[in-house]
Protein backbone atom coordinates (compact mmCIF):
# COMPACT_ATOMS: atom_id res chain seq x y z
CA UNK A 1 0.00 0.00 0.00
CA UNK A 2 1.35 3.47 -1.35
CA UNK A 3 -0.69 5.46 1.35
CA UNK A 4 -1.70 7.88 -1.49
CA UNK A 5 -5.19 8.57 -0.96
CA UNK A 6 -7.76 7.94 1.38
CA UNK A 7 -8.83 4.53 0.87
CA UNK A 8 -5.10 3.86 1.20
CA UNK A 9 -5.12 4.45 4.92
CA UNK A 10 -8.57 2.84 5.44
CA UNK A 11 -7.89 -0.52 3.55
CA UNK A 12 -4.20 -0.91 5.78
CA UNK A 13 -6.19 0.28 8.99
CA UNK A 14 -9.59 -2.42 8.00
CA UNK A 15 -7.05 -5.16 7.46
CA UNK A 16 -4.98 -4.31 10.85
CA UNK A 17 -8.27 -4.88 12.81
CA UNK A 18 -8.96 -8.40 10.88
CA UNK A 19 -5.21 -9.76 11.11
CA UNK A 20 -4.36 -8.10 15.01
CA UNK A 21 -6.59 -5.88 16.41
CA UNK A 22 -10.33 -8.13 16.52
CA UNK A 23 -8.13 -11.78 17.35
CA UNK A 24 -6.53 -9.81 20.09
CA UNK A 25 -9.43 -8.82 21.90
CA UNK A 26 -11.41 -12.55 21.45
CA UNK A 27 -8.26 -14.24 22.46
CA UNK A 28 -8.02 -11.83 25.61
CA UNK A 29 -11.40 -12.26 26.39
CA UNK A 30 -11.15 -15.97 26.23
CA UNK A 31 -7.88 -16.32 28.19
CA UNK A 32 -10.17 -14.07 31.07
CA UNK A 33 -12.26 -16.23 31.06
CA UNK A 34 -10.51 -19.33 31.12
CA UNK A 35 -8.15 -17.52 34.20
CA UNK A 36 -11.30 -17.09 36.18
CA UNK A 37 -12.39 -20.59 35.50
CA UNK A 38 -9.25 -21.93 37.07
CA UNK A 39 -9.61 -19.93 40.52
CA UNK A 40 -11.09 -22.35 43.03
CA UNK A 41 -14.35 -21.26 44.55
CA UNK A 42 -14.48 -18.16 42.99
CA UNK A 43 -16.54 -15.73 45.12
CA UNK A 44 -18.86 -13.66 42.64
CA UNK A 45 -20.84 -11.87 45.26
CA UNK A 46 -23.43 -9.95 44.36
CA UNK A 47 -22.67 -9.55 40.95
CA UNK A 48 -24.11 -11.84 38.18
CA UNK A 49 -21.73 -14.58 36.50
CA UNK A 50 -21.88 -12.62 33.32
CA UNK A 51 -21.33 -9.28 34.36
CA UNK A 52 -18.66 -10.66 36.32
CA UNK A 53 -16.53 -12.46 33.72
CA UNK A 54 -17.63 -9.32 31.31
CA UNK A 55 -15.99 -6.55 33.79
CA UNK A 56 -12.74 -8.41 34.46
CA UNK A 57 -12.48 -9.25 30.34
CA UNK A 58 -12.71 -5.49 29.63
CA UNK A 59 -9.88 -5.14 32.96
CA UNK A 60 -7.48 -7.43 31.69
CA UNK A 61 -8.39 -5.67 27.83
CA UNK A 62 -7.68 -2.06 29.16
CA UNK A 63 -5.00 -2.61 31.87
CA UNK A 64 -4.13 -5.91 32.96
CA UNK A 65 -2.61 -7.56 29.68
CA UNK A 66 -0.04 -4.98 30.15
CA UNK A 67 1.66 -7.45 32.98
CA UNK A 68 1.60 -10.63 31.33
CA UNK A 69 2.69 -12.27 28.28
CA UNK A 70 0.11 -9.84 25.91
CA UNK A 71 2.15 -6.67 27.16
CA UNK A 72 3.12 -6.23 23.92
CA UNK A 73 -0.26 -4.90 22.15
CA UNK A 74 -0.04 -2.12 24.34
CA UNK A 75 2.66 -0.67 21.99
CA UNK A 76 1.77 -2.61 18.71
CA UNK A 77 -1.41 -0.66 18.67
CA UNK A 78 0.45 2.80 18.53
CA UNK A 79 3.05 1.13 16.08
CA UNK A 80 0.27 -0.20 13.46
CA UNK A 81 -1.36 3.32 13.88
CA UNK A 82 1.81 5.40 13.02
CA UNK A 83 3.15 2.59 10.66
CA UNK A 84 1.39 4.53 7.44
CA UNK A 85 2.90 7.88 8.16
CA UNK A 86 6.51 6.42 9.01
CA UNK A 87 5.83 4.19 5.72
CA UNK A 88 5.69 7.35 3.96
CA UNK A 89 9.11 9.06 5.34
CA UNK A 90 10.89 6.04 5.03
CA UNK A 91 10.44 5.76 1.80
CA UNK A 92 10.73 9.46 0.75
CA UNK A 93 13.98 8.84 2.29
CA UNK A 94 17.53 8.03 0.21
CA UNK A 95 19.57 4.51 1.62
CA UNK A 96 22.54 7.28 2.86
CA UNK A 97 19.36 8.88 4.82
CA UNK A 98 18.27 5.40 6.12
CA UNK A 99 21.97 4.39 7.17
CA UNK A 100 22.35 8.25 8.87
CA UNK A 101 18.79 6.89 10.75
CA UNK A 102 19.87 4.02 11.72
CA UNK A 103 23.39 5.27 13.19
CA UNK A 104 21.53 8.33 15.14
CA UNK A 105 19.19 5.13 16.63
CA UNK A 106 22.30 3.14 17.73
CA UNK A 107 24.33 6.25 19.17
CA UNK A 108 21.07 7.09 21.25
CA UNK A 109 20.76 4.06 22.52
CA UNK A 110 24.17 3.47 23.14
CA UNK A 111 23.96 6.52 25.11
CA UNK A 112 20.11 5.81 27.12
CA UNK A 113 20.57 2.47 26.87
CA UNK A 114 23.99 0.93 27.61
CA UNK A 115 26.49 3.63 28.65
CA UNK A 116 24.53 6.00 31.80
CA UNK A 117 22.55 2.70 32.37
CA UNK A 118 26.30 1.02 33.17
CA UNK A 119 27.51 3.75 35.27
CA UNK A 120 23.73 4.17 37.12
CA UNK A 121 23.03 7.70 35.94
CA UNK A 122 20.10 9.31 34.80
CA UNK A 123 19.35 10.70 31.19
CA UNK A 124 17.34 13.52 31.49
CA UNK A 125 17.30 14.14 27.76
CA UNK A 126 14.38 12.83 25.56
CA UNK A 127 12.36 13.33 22.42
CA UNK A 128 14.04 11.29 19.95
CA UNK A 129 10.76 9.12 18.03
CA UNK A 130 12.75 6.36 17.30
CA UNK A 131 12.96 4.40 20.86
CA UNK A 132 12.05 1.41 22.55
CA UNK A 133 10.24 -1.36 20.87
CA UNK A 134 9.91 1.21 17.62
CA UNK A 135 13.06 0.29 16.59
CA UNK A 136 12.07 -2.94 15.83
CA UNK A 137 9.03 -2.30 14.44
CA UNK A 138 11.10 -0.86 12.10
CA UNK A 139 13.95 -2.83 11.73
CA UNK A 140 12.47 -4.83 8.97
CA UNK A 141 12.09 -2.72 6.30
CA UNK A 142 15.63 -1.05 6.70
CA UNK A 143 17.12 -4.61 6.75
CA UNK A 144 15.38 -4.91 3.28
CA UNK A 145 15.93 -1.88 1.48
CA UNK A 146 19.50 -0.62 3.36
CA UNK A 147 21.36 -4.23 3.64
CA UNK A 148 22.58 -4.59 -0.01
CA UNK A 149 25.21 -7.35 -2.13
CA UNK A 150 27.57 -4.45 -1.17
CA UNK A 151 27.44 -4.27 2.21
CA UNK A 152 26.05 -6.98 3.52
CA UNK A 153 29.04 -8.82 4.50
CA UNK A 154 29.63 -5.58 6.77
CA UNK A 155 26.31 -6.28 8.24
CA UNK A 156 27.00 -10.08 9.48
CA UNK A 157 30.28 -8.77 11.00
CA UNK A 158 28.80 -6.39 12.71
CA UNK A 159 25.99 -8.80 13.73
CA UNK A 160 28.76 -11.22 14.96
CA UNK A 161 30.58 -8.44 16.73
CA UNK A 162 27.14 -7.02 19.01
CA UNK A 163 26.15 -10.75 20.01
CA UNK A 164 29.95 -11.54 21.11
CA UNK A 165 29.69 -7.88 23.31
CA UNK A 166 25.96 -8.65 24.41
CA UNK A 167 27.09 -12.16 25.74
CA UNK A 168 30.21 -11.15 27.24
CA UNK A 169 28.06 -7.52 29.04
CA UNK A 170 25.44 -9.85 30.13
CA UNK A 171 27.98 -12.59 31.72
CA UNK A 172 30.55 -10.15 33.25
CA UNK A 173 28.02 -7.29 33.93
CA UNK A 174 24.66 -8.65 34.10
CA UNK A 175 23.97 -6.09 37.19
CA UNK A 176 24.84 -2.67 34.41
CA UNK A 177 24.37 -3.92 31.25
CA UNK A 178 21.14 -2.85 30.53
CA UNK A 179 18.36 -4.75 28.26
CA UNK A 180 20.63 -7.51 26.96
CA UNK A 181 17.56 -9.19 25.31
CA UNK A 182 16.44 -6.25 23.87
CA UNK A 183 17.04 -2.77 23.37
CA UNK A 184 20.84 -2.78 24.22
CA UNK A 185 22.51 -1.11 21.06
CA UNK A 186 24.14 -4.43 21.05
CA UNK A 187 21.57 -6.32 20.64
CA UNK A 188 19.68 -4.62 17.99
CA UNK A 189 22.96 -4.18 15.88
CA UNK A 190 22.86 -8.14 16.08
CA UNK A 191 18.66 -8.29 14.97
CA UNK A 192 20.23 -6.30 11.89
CA UNK A 193 23.07 -8.93 11.25
CA UNK A 194 20.90 -12.08 11.65
CA UNK A 195 18.13 -10.29 9.78
CA UNK A 196 20.49 -9.67 6.75
CA UNK A 197 21.76 -12.78 6.51
CA UNK A 198 18.55 -15.35 6.69
CA UNK A 199 17.22 -13.14 3.93
CA UNK A 200 20.07 -13.14 2.18
CA UNK A 201 21.74 -16.56 2.71
CA UNK A 202 18.39 -18.42 3.80
CA UNK A 203 17.12 -20.36 0.57
CA UNK A 204 14.32 -23.14 1.59
CA UNK A 205 13.69 -25.33 -1.27
CA UNK A 206 11.77 -28.20 -0.21
CA UNK A 207 7.97 -27.77 -1.26
CA UNK A 208 6.35 -29.19 1.67
CA UNK A 209 8.73 -27.16 4.19
CA UNK A 210 7.35 -24.29 2.54
CA UNK A 211 3.56 -25.14 2.57
CA UNK A 212 4.15 -25.56 6.15
CA UNK A 213 5.84 -22.48 7.09
CA UNK A 214 3.28 -20.37 5.25
CA UNK A 215 0.50 -22.35 7.39
CA UNK A 216 2.64 -21.86 10.29
CA UNK A 217 3.23 -18.20 9.67
CA UNK A 218 -0.71 -17.58 9.18
CA UNK A 219 -1.19 -18.55 12.55
CA UNK A 220 1.84 -17.51 14.73
CA UNK A 221 -0.11 -14.30 15.93
CA UNK A 222 -2.56 -17.06 17.42
CA UNK A 223 -0.07 -19.28 18.66
CA UNK A 224 2.01 -17.00 20.46
CA UNK A 225 -1.21 -15.24 22.23
CA UNK A 226 -2.17 -18.97 23.24
CA UNK A 227 1.07 -20.27 24.22
CA UNK A 228 1.09 -19.22 27.66
CA UNK A 229 -1.72 -20.95 28.94
CA UNK A 230 -0.78 -24.19 27.49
Amino acid sequence: IEFNEAGDYLKYYKKKFVNIVFPYVFVSILLSIWNLRKIPNLDFGSTPVALYYLKSSLKDLISSNSSTHLWFMFGLIGYLLSAPFLSKMFHAMSNIELHILYGIIIIWNTITVLIFPFFNEPFGYHGWFLTGWMIHFCLGYYVDRAVTSSNAKLFYVMGILGAFINVMGATFFADRFSNPNDLAPTFIITCVGVMAFLQRKLNVSDERLKRITRFMSGYYFYIYMVHFNI
